[in-house]
């Protein structure tokens, strides 16, 4: 049924699969995911618990994960909000 998710959840689970693809990749230095979600941006800045708060929870930790693996100094990266259609 469409009505049991919501497009704030598939935003969090497009950042999940995106982490997923960074950590399967070992040669990048900088990854920028972009996203045209402010509220999405929002949690993972503040990590105020609210909606869909395990996904949130998931990210930090893939996220978390991603720097344990890093093995240069010079590795970035950016979460940043571009303008949706």
């Amino acid at each position: 049924m469409i009505k049991e998710h919501t497009l704030y959840e598939a935003e969090m689970v497009g950042v999940l699969l995106g982490l997923h693809m960074v950590r399967l990749e070992k040669r990048m230095r900088t990854v920028r995911l972009t996203l045209d979600n402010q509220a999405v941006i929002v949690v993972l800045d503040i990590c105020k618990p609210g909606p869909a708060q395990y996904l949130a929870d998931e990210i930090l930790c893939q996220t978390q994960a991603l720097w344990n693996q890093v093995t240069t100094d010079e590795y970035r990266l950016e979460v940043v909000w571009v303008k949706g259609q």
